[in-house]
């Protein structure tokens, strides 16, 4: 589970994803985000479900390999320090690529 709050003025929310399944053999994660904003005496929640597919590095690099046009420049963790980009390994969560189309 992750949670942050943020407030500003007088409006305040509060965000939740929480990992419902991790089906480390179908590489499948099912996730909820849920956000509740709140200003004074009024409110708003909202909710969502998704399923997102899992790679190990190994299974990133071949699918990268099969888009010629495309290269790895960066990865990111979930601190997304652009200071210190990191290796592509399995010990890395919440992973961003940065890719660049190759001139072909």
């Amino acid at each position: 589970t992750e949670r942050w709050t943020a407030r500003h003025g007088r409006t305040r929310v509060t965000y939740t994803l929480r990992v419902l399944q991790a089906d480390r053999r179908r590489r499948r994660e099912r996730l909820r985000i849920s956000l509740l904003v709140r200003r004074g005496e009024e409110q708003l929640r909202l909710r969502d479900e998704f399923e997102f597919r899992m790679y190990t590095a190994d299974q990133f690099r071949h699918l990268l390999r099969a888009v010629p046009s495309l290269e790895l420049c960066d990865v990111y963790d979930f601190w997304y320090d652009i200071e210190e980009p990191l290796e592509l390994d399995d010990e890395i969560t919440d992973t961003v690529f940065i890719l660049r189309r190759r001139d072909m």
